[in-house]
């Protein structure tokens, strides 16, 4: 159960909020790579592709909508690994906190919010960066249900969770 709470939230961390493997962080690290061989795909299509199509060669075009159709597959591919996750009962169905703002910097006594998108629920949150959720799965005591926004004025690390009666939600941290 606690390697379950524990990949569920790596998987959080880097399937949302700006994460490593967002739809948005896949196609820049693409669009990345695809610069950097813009050129040389020309070479090696000639060198590759049309020994193997001298009919009908390869050309930049053929490699351009191939590249479009990469992009658009990344647009839909983190819901497909996290459906296929959630089956292999990794990642919960208990949604996890959304916050107003994900740091780093924001104006002292920005007024943070969260919202809670599981039917029922309570939002646990707290400010000296330990988890509201202690193993074995109880409420830590240093968590605070969360009710009112939260002014932030100094450095603080929040760490949130929701707990439902299905469980725990996915950690969600964010440093300001």
């Amino acid at each position: 159960a606690e390697f379950r709470v524990r990949a569920a939230d790596h998987i959080q961390e880097r399937f949302f909020n700006g994460g490593a493997l967002t739809p948005q962080a896949n196609r820049a690290r693409l669009l990345t790579r695809s610069n950097e061989i813009y050129r040389a795909i020309v070479a090696e299509s000639a060198r590759w592709g049309d020994a193997k199509r001298p009919a009908q060669p390869f050309t930049r075009t053929d490699w351009i909508a191939e590249m479009n159709r990469v992009y658009a597959y990344l647009g839909q591919r983190g819901d497909i690994v996290l459906n296929q996750l959630r089956q292999k009962n990794l990642f919960p169905n208990v949604l996890a906190p959304q916050l107003s703002h994900y740091g780093p910097l924001v104006d002292s006594g920005y007024q943070l919010h969260m919202t809670n998108s599981n039917s029922g629920g309570t939002i646990f949150y707290t400010l000296d960066g330990s988890d509201p959720r202690r193993p074995g799965g109880s409420v830590s005591t240093s968590a605070i249900a969360y009710e009112t926004p939260i002014s932030l004025n100094a450095h603080t690390v929040i760490r949130t969770r929701v707990l439902t009666q299905d469980g725990w939600s996915p950690l969600v941290k964010a440093t300001f």
